[in-house]
């Protein structure tokens, strides 16, 4: 009934009203559109009626007018409409009262804040110290190293100034916090004048305002309490425990940017939900105060802070029931706020004067650097605690460490985005999205979000948390399958010749890094081994130990006098002879042929006695490094002018590394490494290099070993193939056959190619451990304060490599030695019989394992250095990269032949798995076919081989199927059976060792073991990217990289964010990283130069193009087009690229740097978990080619490249050379 009357009776219904106006035009707004739809409608309708369309008749015009009204009319409709919809508004007002509506209040500007410590002070009262001096109007400086009582009397002031009830040891209240032990402690300031006390400092060219506030603590960290002008200032006491020097011990004050403000309002009658303006532009979002106070000016009734005082939400806040002095601030436009009241039924109204405190800002986005605040001063009235009288306290402080707090007020854009996303949360995080949408809210300074659930439900609270990963538990795991082996290979960075690098420039950023690499350090601890100082090595130097050699080389022998011993350290001096010791001047200025050699830096095995008491061959050793050298070594003299080998202080003239006992001998020595190239007048390696730079010459770069000093290889004399073994015999025939340099250098008409050799230590589990979250450098822990980092012990429960053979050592019946690479077996008791297969003497192995009956003799330590990267930047968790372990961190190591000690000359064979799609390099082991001797058995022609035997022709593995097997080709297959092509790499190393993990976690967060779930929100802030990515533009300096915020940055930043998640969980928050890619300051693996071919027809220079696609990569790899862990995939990159520059280039392609990779490498790349990608491309980094060529972007033709002493760079291997009699290859990558 009811739709048949609204049908059939109605006076009008919507289509009966509409199709009278069939013939308009509704999608006419604008005022060509209106008029031109009138005069149709007209036209149409009227035809007959007004034909008269003359520009200047009246009629015309009252057209013109109401086309521009309903313009006027449609657009203000228009824009009221979208003013309304979060999505659409653009007013700054409409956007914010969308966001209340929301139930979401933006966050405005964030001001920096931090401590200044008290460096100077100085009083006006008159004080006495213990020694009688009046130090009145006298300045204390803290930690004073030429005044004796400086600590007593900086104690002094800070205890007159102190209230009585808070001297010095009894603080107003203390807690530790990160880990630093904090006090607060009250002065007897002036009250009823300043509540804060300013100052000015410049930051980044601009005068801001600062203010030394009043500070409370709690364990969220420093907060300003309540101003209030009857209170007194407080200070911090700070110590972590390092000392008076250290910049987190002593006072400190609370300093803010900004200025504090007041507005006082009287209000005589109680009004439902007041509403408070304050005009004033760039209030901070946490430093705004409401309390009612009386007509002296004295706070009566402190007001507290809620999200909402209206509506159904009210109810929620999360204070106590009875506190119903409730306001809520509310942000308006330029960051000015309201302060709305209660309704008076769920919290009270106002009455009486209501004061406001608030500060203004710069509200700006900034970092503070420690210089910008240095020497300031304030002064502060106080009342002595002798006398009550007034006098004044005068401090001068300085910033210890770097601010970056603040945060410019939250932009349109983020509102819009993130107050939908919070509305949808409800104000509390329990589900997966919650965790990633509800933090937004907590700072404008988020750039980009993401949480992660690291522990799943059901962990009982009596049983400590359990993290396989390391994340957040110290992890000792042992295992029996490790693996460990040497990869030779270089490092390569390039750069083109039309960048405009000075030749200084090109040193300090392309060459002089090469020389802080491990791995470089590696290459000269293995390669220059043969030739360190001793009596066995190649130059055959005048060192000996053994107490058989006395009776000749007693001389020639240098023994160590301990005079003072630590755990970590000892010092002394070196004797030279036995029967009449001298001492003899050591270190850089000697002349003696070994005494040249013991400066800072070298590294000294020194030998200990036997159980006889007497030095063997086989006595045990141990290496110390030279830490300190007084003078020549010898020391002052004492009363009869004999040199003591002692300092004035009554210390050993050297200092070892390690607490060497009194009596050892020097075995050898390992000569001291530079790090940096000299720039003295007698050798200035520096100008040499720009020599050679300046000329745009190749060269190469060797080093002396034996006379410390790096010398030029020049271009007539340097190695023809960068692929030829290194040699230490220097050549300056100008024959291209000097291949004894350490750096090469290499000059093209388009580009510069620098090349260092290096030797990376590969260890690796094959199925028992994974290496996860890696510390890879050294950091205090704050429980045990030793500084900590994760390490590979190989343990004394292995069995030892077999020793090399020795022309002095006696050989019994069954003993077995190494002798150039293969092993034998003594087959008679002999000495200084060389071994060889046709010796009556020796048998060559038919075991070939390598290793000795008798297990190692000691453990041995090693640095955990890096992650194994693959092409495509995937950490391969199966394996990490090793350094020699340096103890003591006093960056020399402490054995330098802790590799060779536990491999000897064993080899092993890496291969390649097939992990569902991924593939891995790890330990093979089913090995190819090995000779007695331990070689790859080839195919030969000449040989005859039995049934089953199996052998290897060009890349695969055969059996044979018959006896007496000769002559016949194993691709025949009536006599060979295929079984397998074989791709491996044989290199010096070991496998089945046992060994040990140590891993540090972190222990910037700890875990509450009742936890239930463990949330890992990373967070990249929008201060880190701006900072990162100017540093990626403008600096470069690895120095000033700059660093993450660190857990505790982070928990302050989202404190408030405790009460909002479930109780049962615990939220971690860490900073997240970026990964480098393509420029110098990304891994080796990752730096990569583009090629392009630009359009015949384009009008762009090569200089302009270049800059477009620098431009264009970094708009890619903006972070808001990212995720993190986002896969990188060139070819999406090349597609971006290519759309922006159509009719500009016509090809683009990405080539890597490193030598072991070819073009095809780097198309994909993953990041971790927890990284987002960032391109450090420069325009030097593309190069326009005409054409592409085999050359120019490194195309495998046929088989890779297979040199004989290039191996791998970082994650990418390439196949070493082997072949046969008969011509076939071995298995090759």
């Amino acid at each position: 009934m009811a739709t048949r009357q609204d049908v059939l009776f109605a006076a009008e219904d919507f289509i009966a009203k509409y199709q009278s106006f069939d013939q308009s035009n509704f999608q006419a707004y604008d005022f060509d559109t209106l008029k031109a739809a009138m005069v149709d409608y007209i036209r149409l309708n009227y035809p007959e009626d007004y034909n008269d369309w003359i520009q200047s008749s009246e009629f015309i015009s009252l057209m013109d007018l109401i086309a521009f009204v309903g313009h006027n009319t449609a657009f203000r409709t228009d824009f009221a409409t979208r003013e309304n919809f979060m999505e659409t508004a653009q007013s700054r007002d409409s956007i914010l009262r969308l966001a209340r509506f929301l139930g979401y209040n933006p966050t405005r500007n964030i001001n920096s804040s931090g401590v200044v410590k008290i460096k100077t002070i100085r009083t006006t009262e008159s004080l006495i110290d213990s020694d009688g001096t009046n130090i009145a109007n006298t300045d204390v400086v803290w930690n004073d190293s030429t005044n004796a009582n400086a600590y007593e009397q900086f104690i002094m002031i800070m205890n007159s100034a102190f209230g009585s009830t808070t001297q010095f040891g009894t603080p107003f209240k203390s807690m530790k916090l990160d880990g630093v032990n904090t006090e607060v402690y009250k002065i007897n300031s002036l009250t009823e004048q300043q509540v804060v006390y300013p100052f000015s400092a410049t930051i980044q060219g601009e005068a801001l305002p600062f203010e030394i506030c009043n500070i409370d603590i709690n364990s969220n960290g420093y907060f300003e309490p309540m101003p209030d002008p009857n209170a007194s200032i407080n200070c911090l006491y700070l110590n972590d425990g390092k000392g008076n020097a250290s910049s987190k011990t002593g006072f400190f004050f609370y300093f803010k940017q900004g200025t504090l403000e007041l507005l006082d309002t009287l209000i005589n009658l109680p009004i439902e939900n007041q509403v408070l303006n304050v005009d004033t532009e760039n209030i901070c979002n946490d430093d705004v105060w409401v309390q009612t106070i009386n007509e002296d000016g004295a706070v009566t009734t402190p007001w507290t802070p809620v999200e909402n005082v209206t509506g159904s939400n009210v109810i929620f806040n999360a204070i106590n029931n009875s506190i119903r002095d409730i306001y809520q601030v509310v942000t308006q436009t330029n960051d000015a706020i309201s302060i709305k009241f209660a309704d008076g039924r769920f919290g009270n109204a106002p009455k009486g004067i209501i004061r406001t405190w608030f500060r203004s800002t710069n509200g700006e986005e900034y970092t503070i650097r420690a210089d910008d605040i240095q020497n300031q001063q304030i002064l502060i009235p106080y009342f002595s605690k002798f006398d009550n009288q007034l006098y004044d306290l005068s401090l001068t402080f300085d910033l210890e460490e770097p601010i970056k707090n603040s945060a410019a007020s939250e932009s349109n854009t983020s509102i819009q985005t993130k107050a939908p996303l919070v509305y949808s949360t409800q104000n509390r995080m329990v589900s997966a999205q919650d965790y990633a949408v509800y933090p937004l809210q907590a700072s404008t300074s988020i750039a980009k979000i993401k949480s992660t659930n690291r522990v799943h439900s059901g962990h009982t609270r009596y049983v400590d948390i359990n993290d396989p990963t390391g994340t957040y538990k110290d992890l000792t795991i042992f295992g029996d399958d490790g693996y460990v082996f040497e990869e030779e290979t270089f490092l390569r960075k390039t750069l083109s010749t039309g960048t405009g690098l000075t030749s200084t420039q090109i040193i300090d950023q392309f060459i002089q890094p090469f020389l802080d690499e491990t791995q470089v350090e590696n290459f000269y601890y293995q390669k220059y081994k043969a030739d360190f100082v001793w009596s066995q090595g190649t130059s055959v130097d005048s060192l000996y130990y053994k107490t058989s050699d006395e009776t000749g080389q007693a001389a020639n022998m240098w023994t160590w006098k301990k005079v003072t011993g630590t755990t970590r350290q000892s010092t002394g001096y070196f004797t030279h002879g036995v029967s009449s010791p001298l001492m003899t001047p050591i270190g850089p200025n000697a002349t003696q042929a070994v005494a040249k050699f013991l400066i800072e830096g070298a590294n000294v095995e020194f030998a200990q006695v036997d159980a006889n008491g007497e030095f063997v061959e086989n006595s045990e050793t141990i290496w110390a490094s030279i830490t300190g050298l007084y003078g020549d070594g010898r020391g002052i003299t004492d009363s009869s002018l004999s040199y003591t080998g002692k300092t004035k202080e009554g210390y050993g003239t050297v200092t070892l590394s390690r607490n060497i006992p009194d009596g050892l001998r020097i075995k050898r020595i390992a000569p001291a490494f530079n790090r940096k190239f000299s720039s003295a007048s007698s050798n200035n390696e520096i100008n040499a290099i720009k020599t050679q730079l300046d000329a745009n010459n190749s060269f190469g770069i060797r080093w002396d070993h034996r006379n410390n000093k790096y010398e030029i290889v020049l271009g007539v004399d340097l190695g023809a193939s960068q692929s030829t073994a290194f040699s230490l015999t220097e050549s300056t025939a100008g024959t291209q056959s000097d291949n004894s340099y350490l750096i090469r250098v290499e000059y093209y008409s388009d580009q510069w190619v620098f090349l260092a050799r290096c030797i990376k230590y590969n260890f690796g589990s094959v199925a028992n451990v994974r290496f996860y979250n890696q510390r890879l450098g050294n950091k205090l822990s704050k429980v045990t304060k030793k500084s900590t980092k994760d390490s590979i012990k190989i343990l004394n429960i292995n069995l030892g490599p077999l020793p090399s053979w020795s022309s002095t050592t006696t050989y019994a019946i069954g003993d077995k030695i190494v002798y150039n690479g293969t092993q034998y077996t003594a087959k008679t008791a002999h000495s200084n019989q060389t071994p060889s297969s046709t010796s009556t003497h020796w048998t060559v192995n038919a075991d070939g394992t390598g290793l000795a009956t008798t297990l190692l003799p000691a453990d041995y330590d090693f640095d955990i250095e890096g992650y194994y990267t693959y092409d495509d930047g995937y950490t391969d968790p199966r394996r990490v990269l090793l350094k020699f372990a340096d103890t003591n961190k006093d960056y020399v190591i402490d054995d330098p032949f802790a590799f060779e000690s536990v491999v000897g000359s064993n080899q092993i064979f890496i291969t390649d798995i097939q992990d569902g799609n991924y593939t891995y390099k790890t330990l093979m082991i089913d090995t190819p076919p090995q000779k007695t001797d331990g070689t790859i058995k080839y195919w030969e022609s000449a040989t005859s081989y039995a049934l089953a035997e199996k052998v290897e022709y060009n890349g695969s593995e055969y059996e044979s199927k018959i006896a007496g097997n000769l002559g016949i080709l194993p691709t025949n297959t009536t006599n060979w059976k295929y079984v397998r092509d074989l791709s491996y790499q044989q290199l010096t190393g070991r496998s089945s060792i046992r060994f040990k993990w140590a891993h540090a976690a972190s222990e910037d967060t700890r875990i509450d073991p009742a936890v239930t779930n463990i949330i890992d929100t990373f967070v990249l802030t929008t201060t880190y990217n701006t900072e990162f990515r100017n540093w990626v533009k403008n600096d470069r300096r690895a120095q000033y990289k700059p660093l993450p915020h660190t857990t505790e940055d982070l928990q302050k930043m989202f404190a408030s964010l405790e009460d909002a998640k479930t109780s049962s969980d615990t939220i971690i928050y860490k900073s997240s990283e970026y990964k480098i890619l393509f420029g110098t300051e990304a891994d080796y693996a990752l730096q990569a130069k583009f090629k392009v071919v630009k359009t015949p027809s384009t009008s762009l220079t090569d200089n302009e193009i270049k800059a477009q696609i620098v431009d264009y990569i970094d708009e890619y790899f903006d972070p808001n087009n990212w995720d993190f862990g986002e896969t990188f995939y060139f070819t999406e990159l090349a597609g971006y690229v290519h759309r922006n520059m159509i009719g500009i280039i016509s090809s683009f392609v990405i080539v890597p740097i490193n030598s072991a990779s070819r073009f095809g490498n780097m198309f994909q790349v993953t990041p971790d978990a927890h990284e987002l990608f960032i391109s450090a491309a420069k325009v030097s980094d593309i190069d326009i080619v005409d054409s592409y060529t085999e050359s120019n972007i490194r195309i495998a033709s046929g088989l890779v490249e297979t040199p004989t002493a290039v191996t791998s760079i970082v994650g990418t291997s390439t196949s070493t050379s082997s072949s046969s009699s008969s011509g076939s290859s071995g298995g090759t990558y």
